[in-house]
């Protein structure tokens, strides 16, 4: 059981990073549309990014505390894993095409 907290603890730590460096990345990708299209576009470009972004909250939802968990609980199983890798990548897609709809 510790190995296990040991490895939760790790993968919520690099999740977070990530989140992090996403966070990051559009925030400074914001900060030169606004500079290099201007105020209007940078309006239009925040609602679409918004818009795009509560779909594929909404279509992914759970996903990844869902996949933490069962990438832990399934680590010494290859073939689960790329399931569940697979699993999650259609998920994603299926986000983007929803994001994209929207």
């Amino acid at each position: 059981m510790e190995h296990l907290t040991r490895s939760t603890a790790k993968s919520y730590f690099w999740n977070q990073v990530a989140v992090v460096i996403d966070a990051a990345t559009a925030t400074v990708a914001l900060f030169v549309i606004g500079r290099l299209a201007g105020t209007e576009a940078l309006g239009a470009v925040g609602w679409m990014l918004s818009a795009a972004g509560l779909v594929a909250f909404v279509v992914g939802l759970g996903i990844k505390e869902s996949a933490t968990v069962l990438v832990q609980r399934s680590h010494d199983d290859p073939g689960r894993l790329r399931g569940l890798f697979r699993t999650c990548l259609l998920v994603r897609l299926a986000a983007a095409g929803a994001a994209a709809l929207a």
